[in-house]
Order: structure tokens, then sequence, then C-alpha cells
């Protein structure tokens, strides 16, 4: 089993995006991840989205994506005096157990898409069964 960890962050509305490449044929068995937002002063819609895909560019408002494996939205609910660490808490999106096969070289994107003047930080994990034989024909994904 391997565990392989991404992190991105992302500034004032600004998408940031880290990509990794798998490293051995193998089965994802579970995934993890969250979005934190900081601001000092934020305003009413200020928030963050993350992305954890095998597409290079997020697709969070399109129907019948073939690519996305997690999505994670964190907005506050209203303003506040101050955001530290998404105001107390990172929504996190959990998967397990799945069974995603995966070949060696295929790339996996964590996305992070700010709104305002946010700075926000996405991490995730994913959780690989290693040396499992794949199909090549089974793991495209356009």
């Amino acid at each position: 089993m391997s565990i392989i960890r991404m992190y991105v962050a992302a500034s004032a509305a600004t998408a940031a995006v880290a990509s990794i490449d798998i490293p051995a044929d193998g089965v994802i068995r579970a995934i993890t991840m969250g979005v934190s937002i900081y601001d000092a002063t934020p305003v009413t819609g200020e928030g963050a989205s993350a992305q954890l895909s095998f597409l290079s560019s997020p697709q969070y408002a399109a129907n019948d994506v073939r690519g996305t494996l997690c999505d994670v939205r964190n907005q506050p609910a209203h303003v506040a005096a101050a955001i530290t660490l998404s105001n107390g808490g990172t929504p996190f999106c959990v998967m397990t157990p799945i069974a995603v096969h995966v070949a060696a070289g295929e790339r996996v994107y964590l996305h992070c898409t700010p709104e305002g003047s946010v700075v926000a930080t996405a991490v995730a994990y994913l959780f690989i069964d290693d040396g499992i034989d794949v199909a090549r024909a089974q793991v495209r994904r356009r």
C-alpha cells in the first residue's frame, strides 16, 4: 500500500493546481481530501472549491464528467470578524472503500479555486494498492 499526499495553495481568486504521476499500476482504495480558507476580512460569497481528478482543468459545474474523483467546497455561512482555518473547521471528502484502477504514469490533479480575497489550501491523500496489474484500456479517462 502506498499513501500519496498532494497539496496546493491558491490566493485572491487565482486557481492553482498540483499534479502527480501514479508510480505503479494499482488500485485506489481510499481518498481523503479537504480545503481550508484563510481571510482576515471575509465577505459573503467568498470561499474555495477543490477537486481531485484525472482532468487537467477543474469541472466544478459540469455534468457527466468521467474523470472526477472528489469535490469539496468551503464557504462561510455568514460574514464573521475573522476566519482562521476555515472558521474553525475544514470540510473533508472521504471515500472508502473504493476500487479505482490506475496505471503507472497516469496523472492525478488536485485543483484549488478560491473566490474573492481568500487564501485557500487543499490537501488530498490517495491510498493505493500497488503492484496490481491493470488493463490499460480500462483506465483511460478523457
